[in-house]
């Protein structure tokens, strides 16, 4: 199974993500016109309410929270794995690891509060506190930082690779 998901596991990981996706998306917007509603109709003006019956949002969260769920087991078990196996690569998976840590408590401390406009309106009718507003803010920029990050690299290596 090692061999397998050390070969395939990253096509297995983005087909399993799309195939989520899809199936979120299509039972979102089928749920939403069946609800007469439109994909660009701004739930979050219906109110609390409104938007608290709409179960049809429920299978994304889901299948997000199992996916989420077997990805730490798997990191878990196949970082354990790896350890024993090459123990010498122990040292930059722990630095790069810090770093990826430090990178998002950075950004978690220093998160600012939206009070004006469309996301300052939803953050005061939903009630989300300051530790989750600062935790999805540091998310959504690690993403941003870690993307950024992945794409200059790859120009970078093809770039290396076309000297070569």
């Amino acid at each position: 199974m090692y061999n397998f998901f050390a070969k395939n596991g990253t096509t297995v990981a983005m087909l399993t993500g799309v195939f989520v996706t899809l199936i979120f998306l299509i039972t979102a917007i089928s749920g939403m016109s069946g609800d007469g509603y439109a994909v660009g109709t701004d739930l979050a003006g219906l109110g609390k309410d409104k938007v608290a019956q709409m179960d049809y949002f429920d299978i994304g969260l889901m299948l997000t929270i199992f996916l989420l769920v077997i990805s730490v087991v798997l990191l878990v078990l196949f970082g354990v794995w790896t350890i024993i196996k090459f123990p010498k690569s122990l040292k930059s998976t722990l630095i790069f690891s810090g770093l990826l840590f430090g990178l998002f408590l950075v950004l978690y401390f220093t998160a600012t509060k939206e009070t004006t406009g469309r996301l300052g309106h939803v953050i005061q009718e939903f009630k989300i506190s300051d530790g989750v507003n600062n935790f999805i803010s540091a998310g959504l920029w690690s993403m941003i930082i870690l993307c950024v990050g992945a794409l200059v690299m790859m120009v970078g290596m093809e770039i290396r690779n076309m000297f070569k």
